[in-house]
């Protein structure tokens, strides 16, 4: 499938010595002067001077200034003709360039014009040179290139082999500084579809007399056999990437740079400016690593491969699993209060339940049903008073009880750890025994706790909250590694974040 991208030059302008990070933003954020046409409804256009702001996780926006091509709106009976403003429209690019030279592709644009003024926002914004952008819309893309806070402790094996240093002084002897370099460079999966790399950008100091440095980014490379649009491209690469480092580090991971191939843009990887980009690339450091308490690695002979995890993603997103869209839709959002968190982490769990025994759940409907027909039946022939019949088959459930206790016994006890009496030696667990004397264990007071915040009728402090939604929280997490393929030794290790 093509030579790994880290294995090529970082992206233009190339190596700066003096900079911690060998991975290399092609443009800083800030504001360029650019020119850019907007259509006019016969088809001609209007070349416009504008202002683009490409920032550090923000939609870029363009400004564009002069003859803007505002709709008119003609009066069929006198020929009169008006305008009004704001006006709005949609395109899926525009192509934008610089007065330094370089193009920029803003994808998925709103247009909102004034009087001489248009205002266009992107979703997000690609940065090349002339001759980049040649393709149509809709833009298709084959490839990309990542880097995530937090990656450099997971997707790959550390760059240096082996470190010498000096460790005695002798007179004569001078001293001798060298690192050698781990082989192989990448960690390398493929499938039919898809190749997922991941390795190390590198750069060292030009050489001189005084000092000498080595130093590795991390960096994820993503290379498709079909291209596909920037909604796919997210949907199936970027977010489950960002997601599968998080689950490993228990963060809010950022996604430093990412880096966009157009097809037919060959072995050039294009910086991308949009929301939640924070445009910050970093070279790993080894305190920083020891510091981060990950679950699991994508490396090594037992543990699943990146793109291992992503297919694993990518099942479970396709076929609706519940984690996928409560747990792993927040996990990069401000953290929740105690109330709300606890309530989403029991909903999460009890989704899950719901899912992954969707047969045995239908297969006791069905003997219910049967069951209430037959009771049902039998009232009909009972010597009883129609408004008595009628109350009985409007009160009678066609669904079997069900309880939020099974399920949250369920997710437990199906966990190679057993959370269990922690769970049981939670204070908000002895708190609800002792104001209800009808609750015996854990999972009844669980139940009473979560009814009594969803329904308003009760409500405890988030003191007694905080810890409960905690231990849901390393539940839940080693189920969504579960689903998506991580091993029982990363369970165990997420159930047991002090071992």
């Amino acid at each position: 499938m093509g030579t790994p991208h880290h294995l090529l030059p970082p992206p233009p302008p190339g190596p700066d010595m003096t900079s911690p990070s060998p991975l290399k933003l092609t443009l800083e954020p800030g504001e360029f002067d650019c020119q850019a046409e907007l259509p006019y409804p016969d088809g001609t256009a209007a070349r416009l001077n504008g202002r683009l702001r490409l920032s550090a996780d923000g939609r870029p926006e363009l400004a564009l200034y002069g003859a803007i091509p505002a709709e008119f709106h003609i009066n069929d009976s006198n020929g009169e003709m008006w305008q009004d403003f704001p006006q709005t429209s949609y395109r899926p690019s525009l192509q934008v360039d610089l007065v330094n030279g370089r193009e920029v592709l803003l994808i998925d644009c709103k247009i909102t014009f004034w009087i001489e003024r248009a205002l266009i926002v992107g979703t997000i914004a690609v940065v090349g040179m002339p001759g980049n952008f040649t393709g149509t819309d809709p833009w298709l893309f084959d490839g990309l290139q990542l880097q995530i806070t937090g990656c450099d402790a997971v997707i790959a094996p550390s760059p240096l082999a082996q470190v010498k240093q000096p460790q005695t002084k002798e007179i004569n002897k001078p001293f001798e500084w060298a690192v050698i370099e781990r082989l192989p460079r990448e960690t390398v999966s493929a499938d039919n579809d898809a190749e997922v790399s991941s390795g190390w950008h590198n750069s060292f100091s030009f050489p001189n007399g005084y000092q000498h440095r080595v130093a590795f980014s991390p960096v994820i490379d993503v290379n498709l056999q079909q291209p596909v649009d920037l909604p796919t491209l997210a949907k199936q690469w970027i977010h489950p990437l960002h997601r599968i480092i998080g689950l490993s580090t228990g963060r809010d991971e950022k996604i430093t740079y990412l880096g966009l191939r157009p097809t037919g843009n060959e072995d050039r990887v294009l910086q991308a400016f949009g929301v939640n980009l924070v445009q910050q690339p970093y070279a790993a450091d080894h305190n920083e690593i020891m510091r981060t308490r990950r679950a699991f690695q994508c490396y090594g002979d037992d543990n699943p491969t990146l793109l291992q995890l992503c297919r694993g993603w990518q099942q479970a997103e396709a076929g609706d699993h519940p984690l996928i869209a409560t747990l792993a839709a927040f996990m990069f959002l401000p953290r929740l209060q105690p109330r709300p968190r606890f309530l989403l982490l029991v909903q999460a769990l009890e989704g899950m339940h719901g899912h992954e025994h969707a047969g045995a759940i239908a297969d006791r409907e069905e003997q219910h049903l049967k069951e209430r027909g037959a009771a049902l039946a039998a009232v009909k022939t009972a010597d009883f008073d129609p408004a008595v019949r009628k109350f009985i088959k409007d009160n009678l459930s066609k669904r079997p009880i069900t309880s939020l206790e099974p399920a949250l016994r369920s997710a437990v006890e199906t966990l190679p750890d057993d959370l269990g009496p922690r769970l049981a030696d939670l204070a908000l667990v002895d708190e609800v025994k002792a104001s209800d004397d009808k609750v015996k264990n854990w999972a009844e007071a669980l139940r009473v706790v979560r009814n009594g915040l969803s329904h308003g009728s009760r409500t405890w402090p988030a003191h007694l909250l905080a810890p409960a939604a905690d231990l849901l929280d390393q539940i839940a997490r080693a189920h969504l590694m579960r689903v998506i393929g991580c091993t029982t030794n990363a369970l165990h290790t997420v159930l047991n974040p002090d071992a």
